[in-house]
C-alpha cells in the first residue's frame, strides 16, 4: 500500500522519497518513476536511525511516514536524532500484540518497551482498521482517541477489467466450471488449508467446482500435498504470484478468505470491486469492517470447515446482486485514502 500511496501523491504534484533500509523484495514493482527511491542498503536495519536522521536534517521533509513494525521504532529513533526536524507519522498494519507474540527476534523482549515509550512521541498514529487501532491502544496504553483509522487505498478505475480480457481468461475453464478463488500469501495465517478441506466437501455436491489460490509463500509444499492427498490435483491449482489478478476476480464465482487474522484484507475489497461474491472468516479484524457486519458478504467462524462449506455452497447456488458490494468497495478507494492522509498531514503542518 506504500507504493499505491506514493504513486497517488506524486501524481498530485507532491515530492515523495521512499527510503529502504535494506535491498530485496518486490517493493519497486509498480512504483512510479517520479518517486525517488533512496536505498541505505544496510546489513542490519537498526543501523538506519543515524542515516535517517541525517536525511531528515538535510532534506527537511514536511513529514516522515513509517509504515511497518518494528521498522517504525527505527524510524522514530532516527526522527528523534534529527531533533524532530519534521512531523512524524507511524502506520500500523496488523495486530501489534500478536506480532510481538509470534516474532522470534532476539529483540522480542525489548520491542514492547520501545513501542510503548516511542509511539506516544510522534505527531500521528494511523491504523488500517478499527480493530488494529483498538489493539494498538490496548497494547501501548496510548489513548484510542489519538489513533486515526485510515483504510488501505485499494480501489481505482483499473479494476474495471476489459471484457475481452475476461472472455480470454474465462476460456481457461470448462463452460460449467464453478470457480472458487483465494488470493494471498501462502502462509499459515491465511489458512488456505481450511479452504482446501472445504473445497473437497464442496466438490461432492458440485463436481464442476474448481479451486484457484493465487499467491506464493512458504506453505506451498504443504498445500500441494493436501491437494494431492485428497485427489484434487486436476481440480485445484496454485498459479503463484500474479501481478495482475483482476481477471481472476472477474471470472470467479465466489471469493473466499480463510484467514486466522487480518489487519485489513485488501483482497476482499478487490473481489468486491470486481463484482465477485465474498465469503470470509470472521477473524480479527478487517473482514467484519469491510463487509459492514456481513451486509456485503458472508462471515463464518474462524477455522469452521462446516460453516465454510455451507457458505460457499450458498454463494455458488444462489444469485447475487453484487452492485451494492461493488459500491461499498469504493469506500476503500485510493483517492479517498490519500485525501485522508493529506488532510491529516497538512491540517497540522500548515
Amino acid at each position: 500500500m506504500t507504493v499505491v500511496l506514493a504513486n497517488e501523491m506524486v501524481d498530485r504534484g507532491y515530492r515523495v522519497d521512499i527510503i529502504l533500509l535494506k535491498s530485496g523484495g518486490r517493493f519497486s514493482d509498480g512504483l512510479s518513476e517520479k518517486v525517488n527511491v533512496i536505498n541505505f542498503d544496510l546489513k542490519y536495519a537498526w543501523g538506519g536511525a543515524p542515516r535517517l536522521a541525517s536525511y531528515i536534517r538535510r532534506e527537511r521533509p514536511d513529514i516522515v511516514i513509517s509504515s511497518f513494525d518494528p521498522t517504525n521504532v527505527i524510524a522514530i529513533v532516527g526522527w528523534l536524532f534529527s531533533l524532530k526536524s519534521s512531523k512524524m507519522m507511524v502506520r500500523t498494519h496488523g495486530h501489534l500484540s500478536r506480532y510481538i507474540l509470534d516474532t522470534s527476534s532476539r529483540y522480542q523482549w525489548m520491542l514492547p518497551l520501545l513501542i510503548r515509550r516511542l509511539y506516544p512521541l510522534v505527531d500521528f498514529r494511523v491504523a488500517v482498521s478499527d480493530g488494529v487501532a483498538d489493539d494498538l491502544a490496548g497494547f501501548t496504553g496510548i489513548s484510542r482517541d489519538s489513533i486515526t483509522t485510515i483504510y488501505n487505498p485499494v480501489v481505482r478505475d483499473r479494476f474495471n477489467t476489459p471484457p475481452e480480457e475476461i472472455t480470454s481468461h474465462a476460456a481457461k475453464w470448462k463452460p460449467d466450471a464453478k470457480i472458487i478463488l483465494g488470493v494471498g500469501r501462502l502462509s499459515i495465517d491465511k489458512n488456505f488449508a481450511l479452504l482446501i478441506r472445504a473445497f473437497a466437501s464442496v466438490r461432492q455436491r458440485i463436481p464442476s467446482a474448481r479451486l484457484v489460490i493465487v499467491g506464493e509463500g512458504s506453505q506451498r509444499p504443504v498445500l500441494e500435498k493436501m491437494i494431492a492427498d485428497r485427489g484434487l490435483t486436476n481440480h485445484a491449482e496454485l498459479p503463484g504470484f500474479i501481478n495482475n489478478p483482476w481477471p481472476y476476480y472477474s471470472t470467479a464465482d465466489v471469493f473466499v478468505s480463510t484467514s486466522n487474522h487480518e489487519g485489513f484484507g485488501n483482497a476482499i475489497v478487490e473481489a468486491m470491486a470486481c463484482g465477485c461474491p465474498v465469503v470470509c472468516t470472521d477473524c480479527p479484524s478487517g473482514p467484519r469492517e469491510i463487509l459492514d457486519d456481513g451486509e456485503y458478504g458472508t462471515l463464518v467462524p474462524v477455522d469452521d470447515v462446516g460453516a465454510l462449506v455451507t457458505a460457499i455452497l450458498n454463494a455458488l447456488e444462489c444469485t447475487h446482486d453484487t452492485t451494492a458490494a461493488a459500491d461499498r468497495s469504493a469506500y476503500f478507494s485510493v483517492q479517498k485514502s490519500t485525501d485522508n492522509y493529506l488532510g491529516m498531514i497538512f491540517s497540522k503542518t500548515s
